[in-house]
């Protein structure tokens, strides 16, 4: 059995080269690339809309307790106790009180930022500081008023 020069062209062109599997290889490489970077920019942004919501619950949580006492918390631990007069606790979960990035929320009772995005009543700033230096709270959704 002779083979032929037109059989073995085609018995040699069955397979891909070295070349173009580099280069397909190179075109995943780079798409993976510049997925991975948006799934990353919207982790990022997810957390962040994570945190504006936590520091909103926390709010209402505060908002709650000033109501059932008269005065707002001291501190976020408070939130986490059942009180003297049997009440609470107002949040369920230690967790409740860390951001997604896991340090505390900050809270100011006097709510000087909220002032500032103009809140005609005193509300309770709860906040945290995002990785890029941003401050997110309970005060944004009060702009769009």
């Amino acid at each position: 059995m002779t083979i032929t020069r037109q059989t073995e062209r085609k018995l040699r062109r069955t397979a891909f080269t070295l070349m173009e599997m580099l280069v397909v290889v190179a075109i995943i490489v780079a798409l993976a690339g510049l997925g991975g970077y948006y799934f990353i920019g919207q982790l990022s942004e997810s957390k962040i809309s994570t945190a504006k919501i936590q520091a909103q619950n926390i709010a209402k949580a505060i908002q709650t307790y000033e109501i059932d006492h008269g005065v707002v918390p001291q501190n976020l631990e408070a939130l986490l106790q059942k009180s003297e007069i049997g009440k609470g606790p107002y949040l369920t979960e230690q967790s409740a009180i860390f951001d997604p990035w896991g340090r505390q929320f900050q809270y100011d009772p006097t709510g000087q930022r909220n002032a500032a995005a103009g809140a005609t009543i005193t509300i309770p700033d709860v906040f945290t500081t995002a990785p890029d230096g941003k401050e997110v709270g309970n005060w944004k959704e009060l702009r769009k008023l």
